[in-house]
């Protein structure tokens, strides 16, 4: 190889060896950059879609998602959503969480809250609201979330059970936070609330705390408890609601009165919640005697629920009232009377005297006691609280039962009294009257003598007019005035007649002065007074 071939040669590889170095450093440069951008990714996590109602102190890669107060992710990006119904959080979830993406995770926003149960997201203050997360158990995942207003039940208690409750003609709708109590106990709190504008109702979820849980059952009965109350039954007034659970209200539930619990319930299970302890439905003994009776008196404080007494002895309770049959209620004002539905309870009463022991039905023990005067009343427990009640008792002699029937419907019916109070004036009503009665017959009689009396005025001054009495007697005294100018007046006769003249002018002047007092000259009938008018 010569020289010339050798620098050709050399030339050549120099030129190879200078694209190689021209060439791999643009291409160390984009492997880099495809590197870098795969960390980024990778160090910013998955991309997730937050859907939430307004974004009010959100802030892009300031705001966090924190599990535990553990970061685990930020918000890239806040625009509104295309339907212009709310906002659209684009969030990266880091990707060491993958649990963050299964399709039942929930999201929320921590920000200062004031509940009924406590403070709290009293640490955002300072450093602004965040996006709470709740790690998901299924296997199926999502890259799209609604964010809830409220954190999710299971946030405040691991263990226990959450339960849904749908208002019953209940108005009072609890904040998330408000406490749970079963027989004055807190077992658990409100961990979401609304209104719903299609049934018109308030619903709740609450969540009961374990080992509480172990209370729960279909047969309980839930209601608002709210504010203060007086509890008169059994003669005495009892004041509830001073603890501040009740002041600012809670739901109470318990077992029916004299029953259990049920059977077992599985989570969220949906109960009713009544809007106070006194509108949840009573149970009604299975061999109860049911009676209906028609009351001529105010029903006002009687309702569904209120007690039937028998000489001290609860005994049952109302069922309905007013109880109608079809269209009775429109003669209301016809019939007077208003019919309520009521039932006894066997158990409820005394055992029968053990050496008049028989083996009777219950029906017929009620059926001889109406027989014997068993009547019903409406009776006031409590005069300051104007508490009412339904009581039964043995008729007396002087008391005016209503009884307008044997039967209403298919039940037996009772007479009924007036009694207390309401009897009292009933009476006071009917005294008054009489003596009113008697009273304007009395002055009736004394106003007929008075017209008498008058008629008989009115014709002696009648006929003293008629007559001329008065006329004739100033034609004298004229005529004798006339005589005396012819005599001395020094004369005894002169002072006879002016005497005489004297007494006939004051004559004169009576009969005037009386006929004009009496001005009954007319012919006009006299008026005659109104019978029961004074």
């Amino acid at each position: 190889m010569n020289d010339t071939q050798r620098k050709k040669k050399l030339v050549k590889s120099s030129k190879v060896s200078l694209l190689s170095v021209v060439w791999f450093i643009p291409l160390l440069a984009i492997i880099t950059g495809i590197w870098l951008i795969y960390d980024y990714y990778q160090s910013i996590g998955q991309p997730i879609t937050l859907h939430i109602a307004s974004a009010e102190n959100l802030k892009v890669d300031n705001t966090m998602i924190k599990v535990l107060d553990v970061d685990v992710g930020v918000i890239k990006q806040i625009k509104l959503a295309p339907n212009g119904k709310g906002v659209l959080l684009t969030a990266y979830i880091n990707r060491d969480y993958p649990q963050l993406l299964a399709s039942d995770s929930q999201y929320w926003v921590v920000k200062p809250m004031l509940t009924k149960g406590g403070i709290f997201g009293l640490s955002t203050l300072l450093s602004g609201p965040y996006i709470g997360a709740l790690p998901g158990k299924s296997s199926r995942k999502s890259n799209a979330f609604e964010v809830l207003d409220q954190p999710p039940a299971m946030l405040f208690e691991s263990q226990g059970t959450a339960l849904r409750l749908v208002g019953k003609n209940n108005r009072t709708l609890l904040a998330p936070g408000s406490s749970v109590m079963y027989h004055g106990v807190k077992v658990g709190m409100v961990t979401y609330s609304y209104f719903n504008v299609q049934d018109k109702q308030p619903h709740y979820q609450i969540f009961i705390n374990a080992p509480n849980d172990q209370l729960l059952g279909d047969n309980l009965r839930f209601w608002i408890s709210f504010g203060v109350a007086l509890d008169t039954r059994g003669g005495e007034i009892k004041v509830k609601g001073l603890n501040f659970d009740d002041l600012v209200g809670s739901i109470a539930f318990s077992e029916p009165e004299g029953e259990g619990k049920g059977s077992p319930i599985e989570k969220n299970h949906q109960f009713e919640v009544y809007a106070s302890e006194l509108e949840v439905p009573k149970p009604v003994p299975k061999d109860a005697y049911y009676l209906v009776g028609f009351f001529d008196q105010s029903i006002r404080g009687i309702a569904q629920g209120t007690l039937v007494d028998y000489k001290g002895i609860p005994v049952g309770r109302v069922i309905k009232v007013p109880y109608y049959s079809l269209t009775d209620h429109t003669n209301i004002l016809v019939r007077k009377f208003i019919p309520i539905l009521f039932y006894i309870d066997r158990k409820a009463l005394p055992p029968p005297n053990q050496l008049n022991q028989r083996d009777v039905s219950f029906k017929h023990e009620v059926a001889e006691a109406l027989k014997h005067g068993l009547v019903a009343t409406i009776a006031s427990g409590n005069y300051i609280t104007g508490t009412k009640y339904i009581s039964l008792y043995e008729r007396g002699e002087s008391d005016q039962a209503v009884y307008p029937m044997r039967t209403y419907t298919r039940y037996r019916v009772i007479p009924t009294t007036v009694t207390g109070l309401e009897s009292i004036m009933d009476k006071i009503d009917h005294l008054l009257a009489t003596i009113n009665g008697k009273t304007l017959s009395r002055l009736n009689a004394n106003l007929d003598e008075l017209h008498a009396t008058l008629r008989s005025i009115k014709h002696i001054t009648h006929s003293v007019e008629k007559e001329g009495v008065v006329h004739d007697l100033s034609r004298d005294i004229k005529e004798l005035n006339d005589s005396l100018k012819a005599i001395s007046p020094h004369s005894p006769m002169y002072q006879d007649i002016s005497r005489l003249i004297q007494q006939l002018n004051d004559l004169s002047r009576s009969l005037n002065s009386k006929t004009n007092r009496i001005p009954l000259l007319n012919t006009l009938p006299d008026p005659q007074p109104k019978q029961g008018q004074l």
